[in-house]
């Protein structure tokens, strides 16, 4: 079976207005916390790709050594979320525009094997993509168009995201549009992720950090995404890793 969604729905799309707000402490707090969680933020990002990494192992490979446990590949993928990671808070601390343009870079660092990598589909070398896996043999295909629908709808998202009221309910929306749209040929989630993050992060707001532990319902909320435009798992998810405070501590 093949799920599919049109450009207006995934750019009109709806999620559940959070019955909470999230503690406001300033840009410099929120990005310091970050910071000071880096390497679980790879970690994190890494296991919900389903990459076998340890706390060990990337804290190996942010300290330039090569860990064990992890074959080349699975090692190159790790530091290449770290180095997106970074490319953010660069952004970030640049006070740059959180824009189609820095989702571009983003991607590019995200998906150093891939041709096209940081590339719009439609626009590279090669041709296809937009399509997603899921459980029990089905799949879902991203709508096609030509690479100017693609970006025009991906610019559309990204302003929509800011109109929000409540900055966590744009983050949700945005990671969500963004990963139905699949503009890239990969990477696609975790550059939605990181583009939400830094949304939040320039509101004083904690980013959205999901432990490993929690890839399950992750992957339950992303396949109700994938299917019927279901947003409510993830976005749950989504609400309670930012205002949750659990997962920062007293960093």
């Amino acid at each position: 079976m093949i799920f599919t969604a049109t450009v207006d729905e995934i750019v009109y799309l709806s999620v559940p207005t959070p019955c909470f707000a999230p503690e406001v402490q300033g840009l410099d707090r929120a990005a310091h916390r970050y910071k000071k969680m880096r390497e679980f933020m790879v970690l994190d990002m890494a296991g919900n790709e389903g990459i076998p990494v340890t706390l060990m192992d990337v804290r190996a490979l942010l300290s330039g050594r090569a860990p064990a446990g992890l074959s080349e590949k699975e090692s190159a993928e790790v530091l290449a979320i770290a180095k997106a990671n970074d490319q953010m808070l660069a952004a970030l601390n640049n006070c740059e525009d959180f824009d189609l343009p820095l989702s571009e870079l983003i991607n590019w660092y995200l998906t150093p094997e891939v041709i096209d990598r940081g590339i719009v589909r439609g626009k590279g070398v090669t041709h296809g993509g937009g399509h997603v896996s899921l459980a029990m043999g089905a799949k879902y295909s991203a709508p096609d168009g030509e690479e100017n629908d693609l970006e025009d709808a991906y610019r559309k998202i990204l302003e929509r995201a800011g109109e929000h009221r409540n900055p966590i309910e744009g983050a949700a929306y945005m990671f969500c549009a963004l990963t139905l749209l699949q503009a890239f040929g990969d990477g696609n989630k975790r550059t939605s992720r990181l583009m939400a993050s830094g949304l939040l992060l320039n509101e004083g707001i904690d980013a959205i950090y999901i432990p490993a532990s929690g890839r399950d319902k992750y992957q339950e909320g992303l396949n109700r995404l994938f299917r019927n435009l279901d947003t409510s798992v993830i976005a749950g998810l989504l609400y309670d890793s930012v205002c949750s405070g659990d997962y920062f501590g007293d960093c």
